[in-house]
């Protein structure tokens, strides 16, 4: 699975083959068989494998909005290569890989959603629909992700900057 990780965070499921993914990892082609009939298997696999470990790190219990946000800019950060390939070639994988992926997103929205009322609870905030401010925090996170990081345009040079509108969006 790591060799597939790997693979796919270089050139994306498409440029992925069964036949690369064996040669990296150092085994025979028919090996990969053996664990996954289908390249679409291997991909579900893989993408159901990393939404698991990323939802096992979002169990905590959520504390405040802006220790939320934080937390998430720092898990997203260290999957921004991964990820980003994802959300780019979302359409490209099998239907269970895409559930799975759209699953993080949920996950991501409801700890938000949760940390919203836990704030408004203590501190006045704009009337905003919790879940509209979620998903949109969401869509400009992850439209940062897909930027060139070359060009340091991706997530690491614009999170703090998307978590201060955010905030301001909300306290303003």
């Amino acid at each position: 699975m790591k060799a597939a990780r790997e693979l796919i965070s270089r050139g994306g499921p498409a440029a992925t083959s069964t036949q690369a993914v064996a040669v990296a990892a150092g085994v025979s082609h028919g090996t990969i068989f053996l664990h996954f009939p289908r390249r679409e298997a291997l991909l579900t696999a893989l993408v159901e494998e990393w939404a698991s470990a990323l939802h096992a790190r979002l169990q905590d219990k959520v504390a405040s909005l802006e220790s939320e946000l934080d937390g998430q800019l720092a898990l997203l950060m260290e999957v921004e290569t991964l990820y980003a390939i994802l959300l780019k070639d979302e359409s490209l994988l099998p239907p269970a890989a895409r559930n799975a992926l759209r699953s993080i997103d949920e996950t991501l929205i409801t700890r938000l959603v949760n940390a919203l009322g836990s704030e408004s609870e203590s501190h006045p905030l704009r009337p905003l629909p919790p879940r509209l401010f979620a998903e949109t925090w969401l869509a400009l996170v992850q439209r940062a992700m897909r930027r060139d990081t070359a060009t340091a345009s991706g997530l690491s040079a614009r999170g703090a900057e998307i978590k201060a509108y955010s905030l301001d969006l909300l306290r303003s």
